[in-house]
C-alpha cells in the first residue's frame, strides 16, 4: 500500500502568513512587553502588601502566558524549527522566567561581588525582560532607526536605573535611596549633563562608565540626525515638478533652435 504523503503548507503561503501574523502581533507584543518590563521594575522596587503582589503575579502570568503562545506559534510557522529556536535565545529563555526561582544552584554565583547585593536570577530577568521589550520594539520600529534609538535608550535609561538602585541601595553613604534617586541619576548620565548624585560602590561606578560611554554616543547620533534635517530644509532637493518645468524650457529651446536653422537654410528669392 503507498504511503500518503503529508500536505504541507507552500513556502510562499508560510511566509505570507508570518508576515500577516507579524503586523498583526507587533503592537500589541510590545506593549505586552513594556508593560511586562514595568511590573518586574514594581516587583523589585516597590513595597507592595500581600494582596499587591498576588495581583501583580497574576498579571505577569497572563502576560507570560500570552508570550508562551506568540512564541510557539512562531516556532511552528518557522520553516526550520530548531533554526528559529537557535536563532532566536533571548525569547526561548523567557519562556523559562517563571521556573527560574527553582534554580538554586545559581546561588554559588553569590561568591562573585557584582552578585553580593543583586541575586543573579533578578539579573538574569532584568537582561530577559530588556532584550523582550528591545526585540518588541525593534519589529515596530525597524524602518525608523532615529524613533527607534530614541525609544531603545528609554528603556535602557530605565533599566541602567533598577541595575544602579539594586547595586547602591544598600550601600555605605550611598546618595541613591530610591529608584527614583536612580532614575534621576541615569537621565543625568545618558543626556551627557550629569547632576549632583553619583555612585559609591565600584559596580556602580563601572555602571556609570558603561551609561556615560552610551549616552555620549546617543547624543552625537541625535545631535547629526538634527543636524541632516535642518540641512536638508536649506538645502531641498529638486522636486519632480521643477525637473519638469526645466526639461520643458529645454525642449522649447531646441526647438527654437530647430526653427532658426530652417530659416538659415531656405533658399533665398533672389538670383
Amino acid at each position: 500500500m503507498a504511503n500518503r504523503e503529508q500536505p504541507s503548507i507552500p513556502i510562499q503561503e508560510e511566509e505570507t502568513l508570518e508576515k500577516g501574523i507579524d503586523a498583526i502581533l507587533e503592537i500589541p507584543m510590545f506593549i505586552l512587553a513594556m508593560v511586562m518590563l514595568a511590573l518586574f521594575i514594581i516587583e523589585i522596587t516597590a513595597r507592595l502588601s500581600p494582596q499587591s503582589s498576588r495581583m501583580l503575579l497574576l498579571a505577569q502570568s497572563v502576560i507570560w502566558w500570552i508570550f508562551v503562545a506568540e512564541y510557539l506559534t512562531r516556532v511552528f510557522l518557522a520553516e526550520d524549527h530548531l533554526r528559529y529556536i537557535k536563532e532566536h535565545p533571548a525569547d526561548a529563555l523567557f519562556i523559562f522566567i517563571p521556573f527560574l526561582r527553582v534554580f538554586r544552584v545559581l546561588s554559588v554565583l553569590r561568591t562573585v561581588r557584582l552578585l553580593q547585593s543583586v541575586h543573579p536570577v533578578t539579573l538574569l530577568k532584568t537582561y530577559v525582560t530588556t532584550r523582550k521589550s528591545l526585540v518588541q520594539l525593534g519589529h515596530i520600529l525597524k524602518k525608523r532607526s532615529f524613533a527607534y534609538v530614541v525609544a531603545s535608550t528609554l528603556v535602557i535609561t530605565l533599566i541602567g536605573s533598577l541595575i544602579m538602585y539594586l547595586l547602591e541601595r544598600n550601600a555605605g553613604g550611598t546618595m541613591i535611596h530610591s529608584f527614583g534617586d536612580a532614575v534621576w541619576w541615569s537621565i543625568g548620565i545618558v543626556t551627557t549633563v550629569g547632576n549632583e548624585l553619583y555612585p559609591v560602590t565600584a559596580e556602580g561606578r563601572i555602571l556609570s562608565t558603561i551609561m556615560m560611554i552610551y549616552g555620549m554616543g546617543i547624543f552625537g547620533y541625535v545631535a547629526a540626525t538634527i543636524a541632516s534635517y535642518f540641512i536638508n530644509i536649506d538645502n531641498p532637493a529638486p522636486t519632480q515638478k521643477s525637473s519638469n518645468i526645466t526639461k520643458k524650457e529645454y525642449e522649447d529651446l531646441y526647438s527654437r533652435l530647430n526653427e532658426l536653422l530652417a530659416e538659415v537654410k531656405k533658399p533665398s528669392g533672389k538670383q
